[in-house]
């Protein structure tokens, strides 16, 4: 009698063991964590034809692939404006994404009938399918939204203008937007691709609070907001992978 109670003992701890494993196994695709990113993308082309400036210019493609960049890593917002000379009205490509990505069955596990298996892997396409094809159409969206700002911040019409660097404005602008999409879990960067130098004067407002400044340009830094820059960059590249990393 006692080895048979034995026995079973033995068998309901290896089928309990066999379960959690096999739970884990089929869970192991799925995030452990989705990350939400609140980012501001601010391009300056005042000085774009001037032989001094260090200020890397930004194509859509790269505006669109930090879009992209943000799906991957988890969830969030993603606002491109630029500077002129007065930035309180300038239009703004916006990206919002708040899928989740489908988290894929795993393998099958030992005690689950294959017809209940199958029907997890077809409902897993199917959600995967909807996702790309909303993602897909939420990006070509902003890739032609992105590609009028590229066409407007690096026009000639903006690089010739006298003093036309509203850098504050262009801060208060992205500090505005960053806010209206702000969350517990998310945290804002400014992404200034510019000298940061202001030539118009107007008065730069409080920034919200955890709020950070990526400069990213080449050349010395002359800009006046000290210890409002949080890093400077040389590249966007080095700015993306501050952010995701």
């Amino acid at each position: 009698m006692k080895n048979y109670q034995l026995w079973t003992i033995l068998f309901v701890i290896s089928v309990f063991l066999t379960s959690c494993n096999a739970l884990a196994s089929a869970q192991q695709d799925a995030p452990t964590h989705q990350k939400q990113y609140n980012i501001c993308l601010v391009l300056d082309g005042t000085d774009r034809l001037s032989e001094e400036n260090g200020v890397p210019c930004v194509p859509y493609e790269e505006m669109v692939n930090l879009a992209n960049t943000l799906t991957e890593k988890g969830t969030g917002n993603l606002y491109v404006s630029y500077v002129d000379n007065n930035c309180d009205n300038n239009r703004v490509a916006v990206f919002e994404w708040s899928e989740m990505k489908p988290s894929a069955p795993g393998n099958k596990p030992d005690y689950m009938k294959m017809a209940k298996y199958n029907e997890l892997v077809s409902a897993y396409e199917e959600a995967q399918g909807k996702y790309s094809s909303h993602l897909e159409e939420s990006i070509r969206a902003f890739s032609h939204d992105c590609s009028c700002i590229e066409k407007m911040a690096y026009s000639d019409v903006v690089a010739h203008q006298k003093k036309g660097s509203d850098v504050n404005g262009a801060i208060n602008q992205a500090d505005r937007l960053l806010r209206a999409s702000a969350h517990g879990d998310n945290h804002p960067y400014i992404i200034l691709v510019s000298d940061g130098c202001d030539n118009v004067g107007k008065e730069l407002a409080e920034l919200t609070q955890g709020t950070e400044i990526l400069l990213v340009n080449s050349n010395v830094a002359k800009h006046q907001y000290g210890n409002l820059i949080s890093r400077e960059f040389v590249t966007l590249d080095q700015a993306i992978n501050y952010i995701f990393n």
